[in-house]
């Protein structure tokens, strides 16, 4: 492993109430919000974080896309250890992978996401090599690097419209990625999330959603998968997609 004590970090979680859902099971939501926040404090640790971007170059991190695949979701009173470390930057895309552990050290979920660079004044994408080279590179390996393709789910169509509310919104005036989980398990709804499990969720943030947006909303279910997208004026403004765990019981 390298000896740079920053090229991946680590963290326990304890699965209290507010994290998990109905069934008692980790809320695909929080878990995007805890890897969104342990992303953020490795940055933090190496010299790239919100603060040190905005106040050096006028940047913000922004996800463009994520991955999860889960093996077993964790319930509710279960401690888990989340690790994430990050790859050499492609142009101007910036990987980053993370699993999570049980107290046993057995994997119960990966995820691989992408990464940039943008301009909080202009929300246009910046090549800044000066910040790839401060992200060292560990010794170790992702569980998956391809991403899936999230299908187009013609069967069980439903459409319907939403906008941005309140509670959606972040620091950076945007929709947060976390909340399109949300947005999912909320389209999905209460009897499916109860008789089904997500064991890939695949989301494609093409555009950013602002307050005022409104997104023409198409979901599409059958047995083994789902498929959320939005668009607004004929432009896909995001991209939902994945699987459901052939047994409910994971």
């Amino acid at each position: 492993m390298t000896e740079n004590p920053y090229a991946f970090v680590s963290e326990e979680y304890l699965l209290k109430t507010c994290s998990t859902d109905l069934s008692g099971l980790w809320r695909l939501s929080d878990i995007l919000v805890q890897l969104q926040e342990l992303a953020g404090k490795q940055c933090q640790l190496l010299g790239c974080g919100r603060l040190d971007l905005l106040r050096e170059h006028g940047l913000v991190w922004v996800l463009t896309r994520t991955e999860i695949r889960v093996r077993r979701m964790p319930s509710l009173g279960e401690k888990v250890k989340i690790t994430t470390w990050a790859a050499p930057p492609r142009r101007m895309i910036f990987p980053r992978y993370f699993t999570v552990t049980d107290r046993d050290g057995a994997t119960v979920l990966d995820s691989a996401t992408q990464w940039v660079l943008c301009g909080l004044e202009d929300r246009r994408m910046k090549n800044a090599p000066e910040i790839g080279a401060m992200i060292p590179t560990p010794d170790r390996e992702p569980a998956f690097t391809r991403f899936s393709s999230p299908p187009l789910i013609e069967t069980g169509k439903r459409v319907f419209f939403a906008e941005p509310r309140y509670s959606d919104l972040d620091v950076n005036g945007h929709v947060n990625n976390t909340r399109y989980a949300d947005w999912l398990c909320d389209a999905l709804g209460i009897d499916t999330m109860k008789q089904k499990r997500i064991a890939v969720f695949t989301v494609d943030y093409r555009h950013e959603v602002l307050p005022g947006d409104r997104l023409e909303m198409v979901l599409g279910t059958d047995s083994g998968g789902f498929s959320l997208s939005g668009k607004k004026d004929d432009v896909l403004y995001f991209d939902i997609g994945g699987t459901f765990a052939p047994d409910a019981a994971q």
